[in-house]
């Protein structure tokens, strides 16, 4: 075999290696984009529920407790204020430091709310209830989601991503009523509190495939805009 032989061969070997490592290299990047969509959709689909079936829990907490439904609507109505007005800082945060610190943190108080209307024996500790709701959704919530998979994938993909968060929202709120429903029944309504707050604990596992800091941004790219 000749020396030209040989360099053909060497060439011809290097660029069949050069064509396999890249198709390992996008697929492993395709894989890697459909895990961030899902566990993006999951988390937001699992705070939009919990947020949807509060509804359920007004009938069972005011007559068990001796609440008046004015109390748990005021409840409700916090955790909604809170979670519009925490939503903008929860991605503000998650854009500076990343999107997993901040679905941790928003999973845990939205578990710990839970719990704290599974003990709730008045209305203060109700409306305690509803504030940490909020805070906790407004860190798992579409914003703070957005922002995760924008900053995970390429931008030709954006929009994609984007559409899976948006779809795991309206299937986590048409899952969680049937769900809650048939828990109240079967396991009465605050033991079913508590199995709400274990289904949330699926985010933190979730929050681990969104985390990271967002990359720094290029010297020449264009300075963010500021209210």
């Amino acid at each position: 075999m000749t020396s030209t032989q040989t360099s053909e061969m060497l060439a011809q070997m290097t660029g069949t290696a050069v064509e396999v490592f890249t198709l390992l290299a996008d697929a492993n990047q395709k894989i890697l984009r459909e895990l961030v969509d899902l566990s993006a959709g999951a988390v937001v689909g699992l705070a939009m529920g919990i947020r949807n079936i509060m509804g359920l829990y007004m009938p069972p907490v005011t007559q068990s407790r001796g609440i008046g439904r004015e109390t748990f609507g005021l409840a409700m109505a916090i955790a909604n204020i809170v979670w519009g007005i925490g939503a903008p800082f929860a991605g503000a945060i998650s854009d500076k430091y990343g999107s997993g610190r901040v679905i941790v943190g928003g999973a845990l108080t939205t578990m710990t709310g839970l719990y704290l209307m599974y003990a709730a024996s008045s209305g203060t500790e109700l409306l305690i209830s509803g504030l940490l709701l909020g805070l906790g959704i407004s860190g798992t919530g579409a914003t703070t989601l957005l922002g995760a998979v924008g900053q995970k994938v390429s931008a030709d993909m954006r929009m994609t991503a984007m559409s899976a968060v948006s779809i795991g929202s309206g299937i986590g709120i048409l899952c969680a009523l049937p769900y809650t429903h048939l828990l109240i029944e079967n396991v009465g309504w605050r033991d079913s509190l508590l199995v709400l707050a274990v289904t949330l604990g699926m985010m933190l596992p979730l929050a681990w495939v969104l985390s990271g800091k967002p990359p720094a941004p290029a010297a020449n790219a264009p300075k963010p805009q500021k209210l």
